[in-house]
Formats: structure tokens, sequence, C-alpha cells
């Protein structure tokens, strides 16, 4: 196991598909365990929620509401679910979090999360 490491910290898993990588290591003895995706991924996923996002012209956005049904709002990678629930406590599962989630989406920090214009 010594041999596998890198700066302090041991690979545990990789999944090939989402490119996540978990990476344990121990300080002070306490075991942390690391998540992370590639930067690009990311920035991939975020790029395609900017392009559903003006993909309506946003004055047109309340018309095409009303001819459906259903809208999606937002798209929300994993990453930041787990990020949200690990820091802050803010399960997206969870239907008694759901004014947090809200408040989160329909802020400024968060619109690189929405998919469509409008509050939700």
């Amino acid at each position: 196991m010594a041999n596998d490491m890198v700066h302090g910290r041991v690979l545990f898993d990789y999944n090939p598909v989402t490119q996540k990588k978990v990476e344990v290591e121990q300080v002070d003895g306490k075991l942390l365990i690391h998540e992370s995706i590639p930067q690009s991924l990311l920035n991939a996923y975020l790029e395609k929620n900017k392009k559903e996002y003006n993909a309506i012209p946003h004055k047109q956005y309340k018309s095409a509401l009303r001819e459906s049904k259903f809208w999606k709002a937002a798209d929300i990678p994993n990453v930041i679910v787990e990020k949200w629930k690990k820091e802050e406590g803010i399960d997206l599962f969870n239907d008694e979090h759901w004014p947090k989630v809200q408040a989160k989406l329909n802020s400024t920090e968060f619109v690189f999360l929405r998919t469509s214009p409008g509050k939700i």
C-alpha cells in the first residue's frame, strides 16, 4: 500500500464511467476520504446547463411554460449534491430540505445549476 501513495493519499476506488476518484489518507490518526472528478468533466456538465438555460429566449419562457405540464428547472451534478449534504447537511432527496434547495437554486450564486429561467 505504501507504494501506491501519492502525496499521502491512496487510491481507494475509481469509476471509469463517472471518472469519480476516491482517495484515502491518514492525517493525525484520522482517516480522510477525498472524492473528486476531473474539472474538465464538471465544466462540460455546467456548460450543458448553460446551453439549456439559454435555449429559449427569456421573454418567451412563460409562454413556453404554459404549453408544457413539466419543465426542467435545474440539473445538479452528484458532486454538488454530495458537497451540500456533507458541508451543509442539505439532502436534496429529503422533502423537508426542499426550501433550502429551492433557495439555493433561486440564488444568483447557483445559477450555473439552472436549466431554465424563472423562480422555482
